[in-house]
């Protein structure tokens, strides 16, 4: 099974091309008075790998200039399947240089429909990687392959006994040391019905996986992610279908090796007229995490009448309820929380969008200290004259068009974000933004030398999507996702923060 987030959206073309300048390399940030380090040109990792698409959404960085990224590439046209076939790939990073990505787990892949969609490293050379490989004709297996001293191995179906339904998949991954790591996502039932699965890794060794029960709604549960600050004790957070047929919330914890019962975000979120998910999960300590995603409400008719970020704290092992933030600034009624990130202290921030009365989606994060969510934090950074033209709404990137899809946060209050920008006019660029002191205190557009900033009549209008970003410590990132053209498939980028 492709990952959901892979699939990247293709933008209408241009009627008339558009010149970008590059922004300075190092600004002066005005919270600390120091220089920062700038974001370089970034390197095409897939060139030459495949005939059709490649992109990595994933990336984990345990050093500077040491990194992991993974995702899948189209490698050839399955005639008889309609398709294209699609391999699991990685790309390193090594002594500040990214390698040409590879092709992983291709024996296993029998049915030629593999993807990686997430990474976990213990130190430079050593990563777990997780997602799904087509095991015949029709069967998908739970995929797991490792790095081991900078060397990938075969990899692994594991759980095969789970995979009653024929499908399995695994949707993150987190290792709190060499050897010991949890992933989650889904097996399917006898009737075809997704359960949520856990497999563990303990000692170099993976169990059997779990298949953790859901009793609160009747339909398809999985797990979408997952965080562990110590080898047996995990935070879990994906959605389940109640009764009401909606998709609904829920978070679950392992402490000392046990899986307790699965908890619905909040009663607020549990009714006909309500809906929600969460995506991304951090954690600071053992039952200190935060899971962060989205809440819709709806009308009678089933009109989204509001989508609202959304936020459940875990204090001492306790999760509370969800909670909806940003509220008075979603004006528009259309906002969400994509990501979150705990450095080892008090503190975590997460990133997403919101809207205003205009309709137009703006970035948005906002910081948690002690359980209490802070004001929204305005995302900052001037944007030239020279691409004024992109900009429609005001004169900063706060007042673009574009959601944080991805943070990192080394430190407390000192985190680097990615969003996708893009212009009333259809043009898609990348955007890092940088979280200083409790502050944004700049933006950059990065990958700029990916593809021209203009219009091709062949291959139609330039993005560039950033999927994540990865610090091993303040101004040593990496951040990786996928390039091109709306008429044609994309390719895989690495660019990284020195």
């Amino acid at each position: 099974m492709r990952s959901r987030r892979i699939e990247i959206c293709r933008w209408v073309a241009l009627s008339a091309a558009v010149g970008l300048v590059g922004l300075a390399p190092q600004v002066v940030s005005a919270a600390t008075g120091r220089t920062s380090a700038g974001w370089q040109p970034a390197t095409k990792v897939g060139v030459g790998l495949n005939n059709g698409y490649a992109g990595l959404q994933s990336v984990s960085c345990t050093a500077s200039g040491d990194c992991t990224a993974v995702g899948s590439t189209d490698w050839r046209w399955n005639v008889s399947a309609a398709r294209s076939d699609a391999q699991a790939l990685v790309a390193s990073e090594s002594g500040g240089v990214w390698r040409k990505a590879q092709r992983v787990a291709t024996q296993l892949n029998v049915g030629d429909d593999a993807g990686l969609n997430a990474v976990a490293c213990t130190s430079p050379g050593n990563c777990v990687a997780v997602g799904s490989a087509e095991t015949s004709g029709k069967d998908s297996g739970a995929l797991v392959v490792e790095e081991i001293g900078g060397r990938w191995n075969a990899g692994k179906i594991v759980a095969p006994t789970l995979r009653r339904g024929g499908v399995a998949f695994l949707e993150s991954v987190s290792c709190a040391s060499f050897g010991n790591c949890t992933a989650v996502g889904a097996t399917t039932s006898s009737n075809d019905v997704p359960h949520p699965l856990v497999v563990t890794e303990l000692g170099g060794e993976w169990g059997s996986g779990k298949e953790l029960p859901v009793s609160l709604g009747i339909g398809d549960s999985t797990l979408s992610t997952v965080m562990c600050p110590a080898p047996s004790d995990c935070a879990a957070a994906g959605s389940y279908v109640d009764v009401h047929s909606g998709t609904q919330a829920f978070v679950d914890s392992m402490s000392n090796g046990v899986w307790s019962a699965a908890k619905p975000v909040g009663q607020a979120f549990t009714t006909s007229s309500h809906e929600a998910n969460l995506t991304s999960v951090s954690c600071n300590a053992v039952g200190d995490c935060v899971a962060v995603g989205y809440s819709n409400r709806f009308t009678a008719s089933v009109t989204v009448v509001r989508a609202s970020p959304l936020a459940v704290v875990e204090v001492k092992g306790v999760w509370g309820k969800g909670v909806e933030v940003a509220k008075a600034l979603n004006s528009g009624g259309q906002g969400e929380l994509d990501s979150v990130s705990c450095p080892k202290r008090v503190t975590c921030t997460a990133v997403g969008m919101y809207t205003l009365r205009d309709g137009h989606a703006h970035p948005l994060g906002v910081t948690e200290v002690n359980g209490s969510w802070g004001a929204p934090l305005l995302v900052a950074g001037t944007i030239p004259a020279s691409y004024q033209a992109f900009n429609n709404y005001g004169d900063t990137l706060f007042d673009s068009e574009g959601d944080l899809d991805s943070i990192s946060c080394p430190a407390p209050r000192n985190c680097e974000a990615l969003f996708s920008y893009m212009s009333n006019q259809g043009i898609q660029v990348a955007v890092a933004s940088r979280l200083l002191g409790g502050e944004w205190t700049q933006s950059s557009i990065v990958g700029q030398n990916l593809v021209p900033a203009r219009v091709d009549n062949a291959r139609g209008a330039p993005y560039v999507v950033p999927f994540a970003v990865s610090c091993s410590a303040p101004d040593e990132c990496s951040a990786v996702g996928n390039y091109g053209w709306s008429g044609v498939k994309g390719q895989a980028f690495a660019v990284n923060l020195r």
